[in-house]
């Protein structure tokens, strides 16, 4: 006899005390309505996938999608990128937006600093003045052409009302374009010297 076929036997020759089996169905049934009536009254959010990326990172640790050095090197950057890989968990894709543009300026500023050698930064606080000031201090074109390209591509749409990222595909590939830039700088931003 098969093993299957032993068990099936023995639970349809097993018999349940009635009073058990009333108490159950009593603690099943009084369970389902407290659990449906709290169930109405929590909030619930349904999040569907975004390309590759796992959901539970994006939701709650979207600075692991960049390099670890950005904690030691840009600090101030990272809640922003925690916040732009949330809003693109729950498709809020222009927000998402917002917060990967002011995390690439903020390593932007950190890059300059670098390059610079600590010169003051320009007055005019857009990122067309910093890649204008970058090249004048002979930051690399791999960097300043990145940065060129996100600024006409992405970021200067993006700052007008009537523009939104209204598509995943869009969302992902801004949030693949700000990494590629933001690796490329923080490969040459060294690390804090130890206090």
């Amino acid at each position: 006899m098969l093993k299957q076929d032993a068990l099936d036997e023995k639970k349809s020759s097993t018999k349940v005390d009635p009073g058990l089996f009333y108490g159950l169905k009593n603690d099943t049934r009084e369970f389902e309505t407290v659990f449906r009536a709290e169930f109405r009254l929590g909030n619930m959010f349904l999040a569907t996938p975004k390309g590759a990326y796992d959901l539970a990172v994006l939701i709650n640790h979207g600075e692991f999608i960049f390099p670890e050095t950005i904690y030691k090197k840009v600090p101030e950057a990272v809640e922003d990128v925690r916040q732009a890989s949330r809003c693109l968990a729950f498709e809020l894709y222009t927000a998402s937006g917002f917060h990967l543009h002011r995390a690439n300026e903020s390593v932007v500023l950190k890059y300059f600093d670098h390059v610079s050698k600590g010169k003051e930064r320009p007055s005019n606080r857009n990122l067309g003045s910093y890649i204008k000031a970058l090249e004048n201090e002979g930051a690399g074109e791999n960097i300043t052409s990145c940065l060129r390209d996100l600024k006409d591509m992405h970021r200067n749409p993006l700052m007008h009302p009537d523009q939104s990222i209204e598509d995943v595909n869009d969302a992902l590939a801004l949030l693949s374009s700000i990494h590629n830039s933001v690796v490329a700088m923080l490969h040459e931003i060294p690390l804090p010297e130890a206090s």
